[in-house]
């Protein structure tokens, strides 16, 4: 049988939000969890956020990768970040223990299972931090991995791409409630979204 996963994007440090789509994922079903990226950020409890997530990842019921935000906690260093999100990075980092900022720095930038493919970004050049926000640069994360599925988060809206031939991609407008063939030899790409 095949488990149910629960996807989680962008939670940035949203308790409440973060608590409504776990309970949410509990009542689908939900038997894993993959937190794609961005666990801290804008949100005002950037420390029941990350403890509540490892608590899942040490449960081994959820894995998570790094995003840009928690990247910038780690290291201090906000790169090209606007004002309001440079001032939460640096006021989260107040906030967390060593220990929690010993979690955030111990993510991969990707990982693999199976299949899948998980990354906060885009699997070209994870560390760049690139937003997927055209067909184009689905096309350039496609061609950087050969998982059949990669999911993503960092953009903040949901929108799902699909491999054509020649290394193009499409969008795809899924019909609501209606499941998804996923056929070889058809590659998928999904952003999900934002939780927070």
């Amino acid at each position: 049988s095949v488990m149910k996963t629960a996807l989680f994007a962008d939670v940035p440090s949203a308790l409440e939000a973060l608590q409504a789509c776990l309970a949410h994922a509990a009542r689908s079903g939900a038997e894993a969890f993959v937190f794609l990226g961005d666990l801290v950020g804008y949100g005002a409890d950037p420390a029941a956020c990350v403890e509540r997530i490892e608590a899942l990842v040490r449960q081994g019921v959820a894995a998570a990768v790094l995003g840009n935000h928690d990247e910038a906690v780690v290291s201090g260093w906000c790169g090209d970040m606007n004002p309001h999100a440079r001032e939460a990075i640096y006021w989260s980092r107040e906030r967390l223990s060593a220990g929690q900022i010993g979690f955030l720095e111990s993510l991969p930038l990707s990982l693999r299972a199976g299949e899948c493919l998980y990354v906060h970004a885009s699997a070209r050049e994870p560390r760049a931090w690139n937003y997927i926000a055209a067909s184009d640069a689905a096309a350039e994360c496609f061609a950087a991995s050969d998982a059949r599925l990669v999911f993503a988060g960092h953009v903040h809206h949901q929108v799902l791409y699909y491999s054509v031939s020649r290394g193009a991609s499409r969008a795809f407008r899924p019909t609501p409630g209606e499941p998804i063939l996923l056929a070889a030899p058809r590659r998928w790409l999904a952003l999900a979204g934002s939780v927070g």
